[in-house]
C-alpha cells in the first residue's frame, strides 16, 4: 500500500468557503440523495449502514446542476496531485452524527482498478478515514486525502458535529 498524501488548508479559503457553504448549506439548496448502503461489503441489516451523497459527475458526464463549481478544485487537484488525465466520479457525502459511538462502516474500495481518489474534508469533526494498514486520518476542514482508492479504505461517521461532510474526486 501506498501512504496516503495529507494537505492541509488545500484551497484558497474563498473558495473553499464557497464550496462548504454549498454543499453544507441548511438553506434546502443542495439535494441530498439516500445511499442505502455505503458499502457492498456491509451488513446490509446494520440500521447505520447508510449515508447520504450528492453525485456532481460521473459515467464522463456532469450529474448535477453544481458540477461547474468543482472545476476550481479538479484545478487544484491537478495542481497539487499527480495530474489529473481522467476524471472518473466526484461526489459529496453526509455522514450523520451518531451520538453514542463513531460509527466505522465497512472496508471498500471505490472502483476495481487501481486510480487515485481525493477527499476534501468540509468539516473538522471526530470522523476520519481509516486505510487497511490501520493508518487513520482525521477529518479537518479544508485538508485533502491523496491516496490509491483501489485498495482498501473507509469512512466514519461523527460524534461531535451534526455531520461529516466531504467531496470525493475519483481520477486517473
Amino acid at each position: 500500500m501506498i501512504k496516503p498524501i495529507i494537505i492541509d488548508n488545500f484551497l484558497e479559503e474563498e473558495y473553499f468557503n464557497k464550496l462548504s457553504n454549498l454543499v453544507c448549506s441548511t438553506e434546502y439548496t443542495f439535494a441530498w440523495y439516500y445511499g442505502l448502503y455505503h458499502s457492498v461489503f456491509g451488513d446490509k441489516d446494520d440500521p447505520l449502514q447508510y449515508f447520504f451523497t450528492h453525485i456532481f459527475y460521473r459515467d464522463d458526464a456532469p450529474n448535477s446542476s453544481n458540477y461547474d463549481i468543482c472545476q476550481e478544485l479538479i484545478g487544484e487537484i491537478d495542481a497539487k496531485g499527480e495530474g489529473v488525465k481522467s476524471l472518473l466520479r466526484i461526489r459529496a457525502n453526509y455522514f450523520p452524527n451518531t451520538p453514542n459511538n463513531i460509527h466505522e462502516y465497512p472496508m471498500h474500495i471505490d472502483m476495481d482498478f487501481s486510480h487515485t481518489a481525493a477527499i476534501l474534508s468540509l468539516n473538522t469533526c471526530d470522523g476520519y478515514t481509516k486505510f487497511a494498514d490501520g493508518t487513520k486520518v482525521d477529518s479537518v476542514k479544508n485538508r485533502v486525502i491523496l491516496f490509491d482508492a483501489g485498495e482498501e479504505h473507509t469512512g466514519t461517521t461523527t460524534t461531535n458535529a451534526k455531520a461529516r461532510f466531504n467531496i470525493i474526486v475519483n481520477y486517473l
